[in-house]
């Protein structure tokens, strides 16, 4: 019994790794391609195997979306053949996260969360307080809303890194208190507005990268919680 009770834990060890360590990987993905403008180098990373494969692990029976992110992947191999496809990905970029002209969807949570669609509000400081909690503080701070798609997306990557990094040198207090931090911040924060963001990028005009993206990342938070509070890391 002993042994069946060792092969279980190593087992679920195992599956904590991989899930740590593919959590950073597309929090990180998503922060590089929704911060700034996408480049060739970014594009092939998200056309890897790599990456169809960290999309295809969250799969489930009640929802195809991770199914239709790892397809997006592979299709995106074969459109970066394609000449210009780059610079309509910029285009894209441009027209839907950066302007001129009213954006279909807004990259930062106060234009959602506040009264007026308005920067730098109660949310804005809210979410800089989350940073600052567990000390991180934006590049940019005081010049670039905190509340800013990227800038959560990156400091979810760096906890996650900081959640690996614990788990690794079997620091479970460290852990636990970083994965809680985690699952505060999503509800708190990301699935009080990237819900409709999401939504809001399906009247998108194109769809080369970012709609699919902002569909794929809003799943991945959602399953990301789930996980968080199961009994994987209870």
């Amino acid at each position: 019994l002993k042994k069946v009770r060792d092969n279980q834990m190593e087992n679920k060890k195992e599956i904590q790794e991989i899930i740590l360590a593919n959590r950073i990987y597309l929090y990180e993905l998503t922060h590089a391609l929704f911060g700034g403008e996408p480049s060739d180098e970014l594009l092939k990373q998200m056309a890897t195997d790599h990456t169809a494969i960290a999309w295809s692990l969250y799969t489930t029976e009640a929802d195809d979306t991770f199914d239709a992110m790892s397809a997006h992947a592979m299709d995106l191999k074969m459109k970066l053949k394609e000449e210009g496809f780059l610079e309509q990905v910029k285009t894209e970029y441009t027209k839907l996260l950066i302007g001129p002209g009213k954006l279909v969807a807004y990259p930062w949570a106060s234009m959602y969360l506040g009264r007026e669609k308005m920067l730098f509000l109660e949310s804005t400081v809210a979410v800089r307080k989350a940073y600052q909690q567990y000390g991180f503080v934006p590049q940019a701070y005081l010049q670039v809303a905190d509340d800013h798609l990227a800038i959560e997306l990156h400091f979810m990557a760096k906890m996650s890194a900081r959640a690996q990094e614990a788990f690794a040198q079997g620091d479970l207090e460290t852990l636990k208190f970083t994965l809680e931090g985690q699952k505060t911040f999503i509800k708190e924060h990301l699935l009080t507005w990237i819900p409709q963001y999401a939504k809001d990028m399906e009247q998108a005009p194109t769809d080369f990268v970012y709609p699919q993206f902002a569909k794929g990342l809003e799943a991945f938070i959602r399953v990301d919680l789930e996980l968080l509070e199961s009994e994987l890391f209870a």
